[in-house]
């Protein structure tokens, strides 16, 4: 039998499939939007709220203004045609926004033209477990390190 000893604050009690699931999809889209050998950085801890704080962040094209309230919205993209750059349904983002939603969370993006984009969201953690040991072993807990990073 394995035990895994932690400090109680690295420990994050959420939906890991959903969680892994966000990450995917604003990992996708971060790629297909930034030139080949592009940099993308993620970064996660958690704010004064308690909250978990997942951020994507792309040196990309970034997205006008004009169209940043739509970019949620299933099967939109913004690039069709003859300019389209990558593949894909145009579901990625509103899987993101639904799934956050769904685990009691939210989605926000920052984005500039020429400069990229930054996705952040941010998610409470699950409560109510009578024993947190128990629900590690559904998988729904994940640790970091004391440098913030995931493991």
């Amino acid at each position: 039998m394995h035990h895994l000893l932690v400090a109680p604050d690295l420990i994050f009690r959420t939906d890991a499939e959903k969680l892994k699931t966000i990450l995917a999809n604003l990992l996708m889209n971060a790629i297909s939007h930034s030139a080949q050998g592009g940099e993308i950085k993620t970064r996660i801890h958690r704010d004064e709220g308690n909250n978990l704080v997942l951020s994507v962040i792309d040196r990309g094209k970034g997205i006008p203004k004009d169209k940043l309230d739509r970019i949620f919205d299933r099967f939109v993209q913004l690039d069709t045609g003859t300019t389209k750059m990558h593949a894909g349904h145009g579901l990625g983002l509103s899987v993101v926004k639904s799934l956050a939603e769904f685990v009691g969370g939210f989605v926000e993006v920052k984005s500039k033209v020429g400069e990229g984009s930054d996705f952040v969201i941010r998610i409470p953690e699950m409560i109510g477990l009578e024993n947190p040991r128990e629900s590690s072993t559904d998988g729904n807990e994940f640790v970091f390190d004391t440098d913030d990073m995931m493991i």
